[in-house]
């Protein structure tokens, strides 16, 4: 709403290794607009372009980012059969990434360790099974001294009404990550995912999922009333 943005702007969410999105110069939280003097107009008309342009013959486009515009060329390529694997979350015991989040409600940490343990919890308003792991996440929080950081992709547009309806105890300190920095970062490709961070900054453990008999994923963690279930 800021830019006044056609309804066709297209964020980018991902830019995998070796595409002609990278080669092209794209970044995550560039605003595709368009061909230049053309911009997209209808929902998804990028992926109609993106299907009908010629493989590998030059085609620019015009991106929004922050407050410039930027033009890229970007040339097709065959659809691969296989898109290449993004990376998983960083290896345990190695240092965990900077947090680069804005804070929504709750107050964040200047960094990571600290002396201080951090589960980082990546989320959706629209996901099941992140809803359905609040009680464990929660008693994780309190008995194990550790301060969960809730990281969405929402705005807080989207998360404004949610909590309006969402009753239901929640993590106090909530951060916003729409450029996807984090989760790109640590290496997210469904949510929930637990991000344990130790008091010295290093990965503790991570996991993706949540069912109640699975739990948190974290090891030496153990619910009682999950196993009183």
């Amino acid at each position: 709403d800021t830019y006044h943005l056609a309804a066709g702007a297209t964020s980018v969410l991902t830019v995998y290794p070796g595409s002609p999105a990278e080669a092209a110069g794209l970044r995550v939280a560039d605003v595709i607009l368009g061909p230049p003097g053309k911009p997209f107009t209808e929902p998804r008309q990028v992926r109609e372009w993106t299907m009908l342009s010629a493989v590998d013959r030059p085609a620019p486009l015009l991106v929004q980012r922050g407050d410039q515009h930027v033009r890229v060329t970007l040339v097709p390529k065959p659809y691969p059969i296989r898109l290449p694997e993004l990376p998983g979350p960083p290896p345990v015991g190695s240092a965990a990434p900077p947090l680069k989040v804005a804070a929504y409600r709750g107050t964040l940490p200047d960094r990571l360790g600290g002396g201080k343990r951090r589960l980082l919890f990546f989320w959706a308003t629209w996901c099941g099974p992140c809803k359905a792991s609040l009680p464990e996440l929660l008693a994780f929080e309190q008995e194990r001294d550790v301060q969960v950081i809730a990281i969405t992709d929402e705005p807080a547009e989207q998360l404004d009404p949610f909590f309006e309806k969402f009753t239901s105890p929640f993590p106090a300190t909530v951060a916003v990550d729409e450029p996807r920095s984090a989760f790109q970062a640590y290496g997210v490709s469904g949510t929930p995912t637990f991000v344990l961070v130790d008091e010295d900054g290093k990965v503790a453990g991570a996991s993706t999922g949540y069912t109640p008999e699975k739990g948190l994923g974290i090891e030496g963690w153990s619910w009682s009333k999950r196993a009183a279930r």
